[in-house]
């Protein structure tokens, strides 16, 4: 039985309402998801959950999130422990990821560099300056490369930044200008949704991955929900239509299935108020097997 970290961050701060933050609750009481990993050889042992403080401001509320995320995941690497976070919000991949970075750091000399494989609708890629609406949830890609501004880096803090080349983003039909220029600028790799319904998806997420590789020492996926068709997945709170097929981006994932160079997964934004007959629930049971099941 493969035993993972599994920490749940039930919070709804980031985004455009509230529902998200019951995701990682309705997840770890869920005795199909957590049945269905059992019998596909996987235990989910679960933390406590990371829960915004209440009497703090709502950005001081989600620093202090990306904060105990950082730890968590530090402490998963430094342990040497396979680690799932299913993230209310996508704007927690800021701590968990920066973690994972500093932990690598720790662990060797020079420090190993960290690939992602960021799989979502939306670029994420906003400052305060360039939002149209605020929410935290469309920063964290930003933040991660260190391409903040003031008030973002405030909450991203101190620590290692993500390399350029060691980013992907895979499946992206929705996004502002000013994030596709910073995007560019930055020539961060990039299979947008339109190339993928014409090519192989299983073979685009290869290419990709390989790619970032030649930058990186290992590598983690981070999937935000979103990514994939709502007709497959309705329980996300920006749907965006012509997205992935769920059963198509499952079979691809089990390309990294027992992958040594694989390390860790993120799946963000479920906001199961929205689900209809435990679709979306069921696909992220499906993702969790085809990479992690035995």
């Amino acid at each position: 039985m493969l035993q993972i970290q599994t920490i749940g961050i039930a919070s709804g701060l980031a985004g455009n309402h509230d529902a998200c933050g019951k995701g990682p609750i309705t997840l770890r009481d869920s005795p199909y998801l957590n049945s269905q990993c059992a019998q596909h050889g996987i235990q989910l042992d679960w933390l406590p959950l990371l829960e915004a403080e209440p009497f703090l401001s709502k950005h001081q509320a989600i620093k202090k999130l990306c904060h105990q995320a950082e730890l968590a995941s530090f402490n998963c690497i430094t342990n040497k422990k396979p680690f799932i976070f299913f993230s209310g919000e996508h704007a927690y991949a800021m701590g968990i990821w920066k973690g994972v970075m500093s932990a690598l750091a720790t662990l060797e000399f020079p420090a190993k560099k960290l690939g992602l494989i960021w799989i979502d609708a939306h670029m994420d890629a906003h400052t305060f300056v360039s939002s149209p609406s605020g929410n935290v949830h469309g920063m964290p890609v930003a933040a991660l490369l260190g391409q903040g501004d003031a008030q973002l880096n405030e909450i991203y803090g101190d620590g290692p930044v993500l390399d350029a080349n060691c980013l992907g983003l895979f499946g992206v039909r929705s996004y502002e200008q000013a994030e596709a220029d910073l995007l560019k600028r930055l020539g961060i790799m990039e299979i947008p949704m339109t190339e993928i319904k014409q090519k192989s998806l299983k073979g685009l997420l290869s290419i990709l991955c390989k790619q970032v590789l030649k930058h990186a020492d290992c590598f983690a996926v981070s999937i935000d929900i979103d990514a994939i068709d709502p007709k497959d997945a309705p329980a996300v709170g920006v749907p965006e239509p012509g997205g992935l097929k769920a059963k198509t981006l499952c079979d691809a994932l089990k390309q990294f299935n027992n992958d040594p160079l694989f390390i860790g997964l993120e799946i963000a934004e479920y906001s199961p108020d929205y689900d209809q007959n435990n679709k979306t629930l069921n696909v992220i049971t499906e993702l969790l097997i085809a990479l992690y099941g035995q």
